[in-house]
């Protein structure tokens, strides 16, 4: 054996070693990041998903008193609102505030989402109940019109002169931020007066 050479061989398998190591913990935090990420969107699915079946709970409550279907929701374009769960009495109600998913978004204090005992919750307000997480809500409803040739066109103006309106049309989005930057989920649905 040359004079050096355990050395050299040392230092090489070191380098190896050291390559395999830092390759293992890169792909870790890349699992890490990925499965945070997937969750994140997960979460806002559902609250997106959550928040248009406010609105359809909405609707059918209002069927259900003998009242306009969409009794309650907003009457004006351009106006949102957050869904907000009361769990003493269990009842949904509907507190408006202005579009907050503009870049940067700035939200009212009440599109904040909370966790609170296991649940998302909502105040509608500056009113902090558990702890915040990443999340904002906001529901935006327009109008479903039929024109007077029959074509429905969904709009977040009102129907235009001599159009029928025939239902609304319902937006549900979260935004939130993570560390690969702002995301949006969203949710369309169209709810009819069927009755």
């Amino acid at each position: 054996m040359r004079k050096g050479q355990g050395l050299l061989e040392t230092t090489i398998a070191i380098a190896i070693l050291a390559t395999g190591v830092i390759a293992a913990i890169t792909l870790s935090i890349s699992n890490t990041t990925s499965a945070r990420q997937t969750t994140n969107r997960f979460i806002a699915a559902n609250l997106a998903r959550e928040g248009a079946e406010v609105v359809r709970n909405v609707r059918d409550t209002n069927w259900l008193a003998g009242v306009a279907y969409d009794t309650g929701l907003p009457s004006t374009p351009d106006i949102s609102f957050v869904p907000v769960f009361n769990q003493v009495t269990n009842i949904w109600a509907l507190s408006y505030s202005p579009n907050c998913f503009t870049d940067p978004p700035v939200c009212p204090a009440g599109a904040e989402v909370y966790s609170s005992n296991g649940q998302y919750v909502q105040t509608g307000d500056a009113t902090q109940v558990g702890t915040k997480t990443p999340f904002k809500r906001i529901i935006s409803v327009g109008w479903i019109c039929r024109t007077g040739g029959g074509a429905e066109t969904t709009q977040f103006t009102a129907c235009s002169v001599g159009d029928t309106v025939i239902g609304r049309y319902v937006i549900s989005a979260v935004v939130w931020t993570d560390a690969s930057g702002q995301s949006t989920f969203a949710i369309p649905y169209k709810i009819y007066n069927w009755k």
